[in-house]
């Protein structure tokens, strides 16, 4: 059975744990577990992002298990983080920007068109079992079973074909009752340099399309400059028709196009927000040189050796078997497993793993770092006996040399992330409000305990 492990909500830099929980909870939704001046963020939320992490290839935390706990509280303290900013954002007007808006003018115009093409030109390509088996007869030898698998394979072929049928009448269904007009002339490639943004190369229903409109999207290979040109034209019309269809449709009052467009918004003015830090923040090269030396420990991969070990009593004994070794008499391996007084010895041969420079006994660790792979060291003594050590395999120390490129870009990285974070806490500190509402956190996560257990136990029973 899962138990709850009840891990503190304990966000470095953000936290604040209210003790007014019922006060909060008589105001807001169930499942809201913090709050950033008027922003929310609800449990719901943390899951939907943790079950789109399969998408770009996490691993997702089974439901009910501590890792899933631990993810969600990841991704609540960087969803803290991103609030922040993004309110930060908006007091100081990035909002306002004419690149922001004609970036969200655009991606608006994008996901209207691509909403109102699936719903109203594609739909929803219903296949019917009558013409999956017609489908069977015409097609598949007599005496072929009609399996499942057969069924799908079918299916999917017919959608592709019904796909594909529909696309290219595309254009001529979403253009009826549409006066569409090309002036040739002017899409000529010959003149761009002169050619004004104000100029007319196309027209829907008498609203004229303006160079300035297409100049990007006319962009084509010289040799197939014509051909390129008037086909992208045609596509940015009927990207034009979609949008205004769209919108013509109501599809902007649709709760999934609120949703998406006030996504893209935050997080086009999240990443502007931390854009300007960057430059704003951007440190020094002595400045970066400087928390390399403070900070070698946490930016250095140390070097790394794979250790195999024989561990007797004495130093006789030790000197003996090192003898045997290197006469060929007996291999690492069989000495380990013949005399190492370790307990695992006989299980793993000696075997110790990777281990870092600096992590075991002095003398020991002396030894260790100056042997050359697949020689022997020792004797040397610890408080466990007296060990024979080989080194199988070396793995050099990475990030240790500030004048290398890699290592001077992950400790600038570092520096930049500690100077951004620092930024973030002075706005929770100073000018944001930021709650966490840990009884309803752990609520919500022991639910989905019971449930998942009640769930296995009926398993059980069956």
């Amino acid at each position: 059975m899962n138990k709850l492990i009840r891990t503190p909500l304990l966000i470095v830099g953000l936290l604040v744990v209210t003790p007014q929980l019922s006060v909060a909870l008589a105001t807001e939704p169930d499942d809201v577990i913090a709050r950033v001046g008027d922003e929310i963020i609800t449990f719901h939320d943390l899951d939907v992002t943790i079950n789109s992490s399969a998408l770009v290839g996490i691993p997702i935390p089974s439901p009910g298990t501590p890792q899933r706990t631990e993810m969600r509280l990841t991704l609540l303290d960087k969803s803290i983080s991103a609030d922040l900013l993004y309110l930060d954002a908006l007091a100081k007007g990035l909002d306002k920007s004419a690149v922001f808006e004609d970036d969200v003018q655009r991606y608006s115009d994008a996901i209207l068109g691509s909403m109102y093409r699936e719903e109203y030109l594609i739909g929803d390509l219903q296949i019917s079992d009558q013409e999956i088996r017609d489908y069977f007869k015409k097609n598949y030898a007599e005496g072929t079973p009609f399996t499942q698998d057969v069924h799908m394979a079918i299916e999917a072929m017919i959608r592709q074909k019904h796909f594909k049928e529909k696309v290219a009448t595309l254009r001529e269904r979403l253009r009826q009752g549409v006066d569409v007009r090309v002036f040739e002339d002017e899409i000529a490639p010959a003149g761009d340099a002169e050619r004004k943004s104000t100029e007319v190369v196309a027209s829907i229903d008498g609203e004229p399309v303006l160079w300035g409109e297409v100049r990007q999207a006319l962009a084509a290979p010289v040799e197939t400059a014509d051909k390129s040109r008037r086909e992208k034209l045609n596509e940015f019309i009927d990207a034009k028709i979609m949008t205004r269809k769209a919108r013509a449709a109501g599809m902007e009052q649709t709760p999934g196009y609120q949703r998406r467009l006030k996504e893209f918004k935050r997080s086009t003015l999240v990443n502007t927000n931390r854009a300007r830090l960057a430059e704003k923040l951007s440190p020094t090269e002595e400045e970066i040189r400087q928390y390399f030396e403070k900070n070698k420990a946490k930016i250095t991969i140390p070097e790394l050796r794979k250790v195999q070990m024989v561990v007797v009593s004495s130093r006789e004994e030790a000197v003996d078997i090192k003898k045997q070794l290197g006469a060929s008499e007996l291999t690492f391996f069989q000495a380990a497993a013949k005399y190492s007084i370790d307990p695992n010895a006989k299980m793993n041969l000696g075997e110790i793993g990777w281990v870092p420079k600096g992590s075991g006994f002095e003398e020991l660790d002396k030894v260790t770092f100056a042997l050359k792979p697949d020689e022997v060291g020792g004797p040397v003594e610890s408080p466990a006996g007296w060990h024979l050590v080989k080194v199988v395999d070396v793995r050099k120390a990475e990030y240790d040399d500030i004048d290398d490129r890699s290592t001077w870009t992950k400790a600038r990285r570092l520096l930049m992330h500690e100077r951004e974070n620092d930024y973030v806490v002075e706005l929770r500190k100073n000018t944001y409000p930021v709650k966490v509402y840990e009884d309803v956190f752990s609520r919500l996560t022991q639910q989905e305990v019971d449930a998942v257990n009640a769930k296995q136990a009926n398993q059980e029973a069956k």
